[in-house]
């Protein structure tokens, strides 16, 4: 008796992490469902963002991933994304520096709005720029956008 109601409890725990971990909805793409792991956006540019989505349930994402420009330069990003309407909406925030020899150094804020289930979409980008070699207080807000995100195996 006591074997069976150990199988029983096991049981139960099994379909219990199997949903949390799945995170299902009726709204979403499988393939975003199951957001364990990493997933990759290409620019236009030619840059690409690499992001760790981490699935904490109903719904709700973490994002911890970095943009690999097409000059080499990594900028860390950190975030969240959120599922509704057949759509992933997605904030990251990051900071980075420009080429060198420039001493530019920007804190930005991007927005995504992807597609399901293809997860292409757009993003806009705001952000604060600053050069501490150019002129006292020379710093500045710059803003762009919309740009295309082609989902893409990461490389």
């Amino acid at each position: 008796m006591k074997t069976l109601k150990v199988a029983v409890l096991l049981g139960v725990a099994v379909v219990l992490s199997t949903s949390l971990i799945s995170g299902s909805t009726s709204e979403g793409s499988s393939a975003w469902v199951s957001a364990v792991g990493e997933y990759c956006w290409e620019l236009d540019d030619g840059a690409i963002i690499r992001l760790q989505i981490t699935n904490v349930g109903n719904q709700h994402y973490l994002l911890n991933g970095r943009l690999e420009d097409p000059d080499g330069r990594i900028q860390p990003m950190i975030g969240n994304a959120e599922m509704k309407a057949g759509k992933v909406y997605m904030v990251t925030t990051s900071v980075g520096a420009g080429p060198l020899p420039s001493s530019e150094t920007s804190a930005v804020i991007a927005r995504f709005v992807l597609n399901l289930p293809s997860l292409n979409g757009t993003v806009e980008v705001s952000g604060l720029y600053h050069d501490p070699l150019g002129a006292p207080g020379n710093c500045h807000c710059g803003y762009e956008g919309p740009m295309n995100l082609t989902f893409v195996i990461c490389p």
